[in-house]
């Protein structure tokens, strides 16, 4: 597969995928490099990873360790939100200052709204998080980004209010005893 890319001095990236004949399979008006997305879609660069991952866009080319990312496909992927959003309270604002809140959707974005919420919430933000997620996937959020995205206290804190699974950490001959029935 070749890229070929033509940057004019002002305006979009035209991109031309060619196969291993010379054949054109797709030609693309204007690409946008992966830090433009983000300010196209008032989003951050791990946002975007985690969007591509997820196989919610579709990168057109990878070129030098970056994302290109088809116009019409952002356009598209911002009507679509846009159409279904339900939005966060303006209460919360505090929590994610670096955020359009508008932009920001509770099911989409429910790993970073529950690390904001567990880690920094009033209690009123509690409650609302508690009637929009369910105690599953609270769980699945503790067990899955919790360690990663929470502080140990707030981590441990909601994983003993919630009963979810602890993560065993330690030297191997205490987890034998812990799987025994020992002192946790």
């Amino acid at each position: 597969m070749k890229y070929i890319f033509e940057v004019a001095e002002k305006g979009p990236v035209h991109l031309r995928t060619m196969d291993d004949e010379g054949r054109v399979i797709r030609e693309i008006s204007c690409a946008l490099r992966m830090s433009e997305a983000c300010r196209w879609l008032g989003r951050s660069r791990r946002h975007l990873y985690r969007y591509v991952a997820r196989g919610w866009l579709q990168p057109v080319a990878k070129f030098s360790g970056e994302f290109f990312f088809d116009k019409k496909d952002l356009e598209a992927y911002r009507r679509g939100n846009r159409d279904r959003r339900a939005s966060l309270p303006v209460s919360m604002a505090f929590l994610f200052p670096e955020y359009d809140l508008r932009s920001l959707q509770p099911d989409r974005d429910a790993d970073l709204v529950l690390s904001r919420i567990l880690e920094r919430g009033t209690s009123r933000d509690i409650q609302w998080a508690l009637r929009h997620y369910s105690l599953a996937r609270r769980r699945l959020f503790l067990k899955t980004q919790g360690p990663r995205l929470l502080s140990a206290r707030a981590f441990h804190f909601w994983t003993w209010l919630w009963n979810g699974e602890r993560p065993v950490n330690g030297p191997a001959w205490r987890n034998l005893g812990r799987a025994l029935g020992g002192v946790q």
